[in-house]
């Protein structure tokens, strides 16, 4: 432990001591009425967060706060690709088989690398690379409701 992880573990105890924390857990009632073609977004943060908890804890959930403002599903696929995605991302780094059981099998892709030189691919390693799939309109709703169904 250096020097400043010590006055932070200080500055810790001494919050601790003199505040009281109060957990605020994500409310999927709070979703319950908001259905986006046909995407209820109740259940959509219920999976995502049940499978989160699996993985690395609660701690990790995501927040009702970032579906509240979803209105339509244009609203949604920016929210999933440029809120949530980065944010798993950033959970699950190095490890997209731990990513891809999280949000699914549709949303990750393994890369075409057809046009690589053989003399990088010895180095890419055993275990299967993805990327995140640009999943649209239909595409995107199917992979979304199939993720809720659990």
């Amino acid at each position: 432990m250096n020097t400043s992880d010590r006055s932070i573990a200080l500055l810790d105890i001494a919050l601790r001591r003199r505040f009281t924390f109060i957990e605020l857990k994500p409310d999927p009632e709070l979703l319950r009425d908001k259905v986006i073609d046909g995407i209820k977004l109740d259940r959509l943060l219920i999976q995502l967060n049940k499978r989160i908890t699996l993985l690395i804890g609660r701690d990790y959930q995501i927040g009702h706060s970032y579906l509240m403002n979803v209105e339509n599903l244009e609203d949604l696929i920016f929210i999933w690709y440029h809120r949530i995605i980065p944010l798993l991302q950033e959970y699950f780094y190095h490890d997209s088989n731990r990513l891809k059981a999280v949000i699914g099998n549709e949303f990750m892709q393994v890369p075409d690398i057809s046009d690589i030189p053989d003399s990088l691919k010895e180095f890419r390693g055993n275990e299967t690379q993805y990327e995140i799939a640009e999943l649209q309109g239909d595409e995107f709703s199917a992979a979304i409701l199939n993720l809720t169904s659990g």
